[in-house]
């Protein structure tokens, strides 16, 4: 990617704005929230986000061939059973390693918070959003193993940063609908799935996680090609994963537009958020725009943009 296609690049948003938007509705005048981005394209749930305390599995595809996949910290990405594993001593990269990356450079960002925000003496994990799945939905097996990474995934970031109570928010691939089968539906499921408001699989997360159906707030395009760049798609599902952030931090029933109305009348209605901390938000999701790709051979560049 040259130097100007970079430059515009930075010009495009993802779902953070409509985020802020409705985060900052919901903080009195005298908070602040920080949000932390690690947003990167061509990475997998169930390969280089993995969280750590995953264990590996099998998996029979669709031509009957039995692969092995690695839990975290193995190499490679997957084997064919009965086989010996390639590559185990020459590649760097090891199930979970953007996982690791990316905890390592927030936690650096909140050790050194007076460098990123000034004045800033200490802070608050409030919540995780969560808004990726793309290079998942590619794979048979990851696909399907969904649902037990991302129900690790919301545990782990909870222990790493030692936030028990932190709210958790994530969002669907914009075209997948409901009544689509195959992998991306299967995505879809696993986000449902956790979805502590409408379903009862996962008791611990009733009123502390919460799933954005984003097929209707999208408005064209699709993860592989970054909704083609249409702002609107992103102000609309920030919007809606911010919304249902605050209605989880304000433990409310209440839509967005009330939400938005009420607390911005009376910020007194958002007794979780004090000012004595800075709100802190964890915020990974699929690539806004096209991403320089990287050099070192042992790491995968992001796919290629059609």
């Amino acid at each position: 990617i040259d130097a100007a296609q970079q430059s515009n690049n930075r010009l495009l948003i993802g779902p953070e704005i409509g985020i802020g938007h409705y985060m900052g509705q919901a903080t009195t005048s005298d908070e602040h929230v920080l949000l932390l981005k690690s947003c990167i394209g061509n990475r997998a749930l169930g390969w280089d986000l993995l969280p750590p305390g995953s264990k590996g599995y099998e998996f029979t595809d669709s031509e009957n061939v039995t692969w092995v996949h690695p839990g975290y910290g193995g190499s490679p990405e997957r084997w064919r059973k009965g086989t010996a594993p390639e590559n185990m001593t020459t590649s760097t990269w090891y199930a979970g390693i953007q996982y690791d990356g990316d905890i390592a450079r927030a936690k650096q960002v909140l050790n050194e918070l007076d460098t990123y925000y000034p004045g800033a003496e200490k802070y608050e994990i409030a919540g995780f959003f969560w808004w990726q799945g793309d290079r998942d939905s590619r794979s048979e097996a990851l696909s399907s193993h969904y649902e037990t990474n991302l129900v690790q995934l919301i545990k782990q970031l909870r222990k790493d940063f030692n936030a028990p109570g932190a709210k958790f928010v994530c969002a669907s691939l914009g075209q997948t609908k409901k009544d689509d089968v195959g992998n991306e539906r299967e995505i879809l499921d696993a986000m449902l799935a956790v979805d502590g408001r409408f379903s009862s699989s996962y008791p611990e997360f009733k009123g502390n996680v919460a799933a954005v159906y984003s097929h209707p707030l999208s408005k064209g395009g699709s993860s592989g090609n970054h909704y083609y760049g249409h702002a609107q798609s992103f102000m609309n599902i920030g919007e809606a994963m911010g919304c249902a952030m605050v209605q989880l931090q304000l433990n409310s029933t209440q839509t967005c537009s009330q939400l938005t109305s009420e607390v911005s009348e009376s910020p007194s209605l958002s007794p979780s958020l004090k000012p004595t901390y800075v709100p802190t938000i964890i915020v990974s999701s699929e690539s806004s725009s096209p991403q320089p790709s990287y050099t070192a051979s042992e790491e995968p560049p992001e796919k290629d943009i059609a």
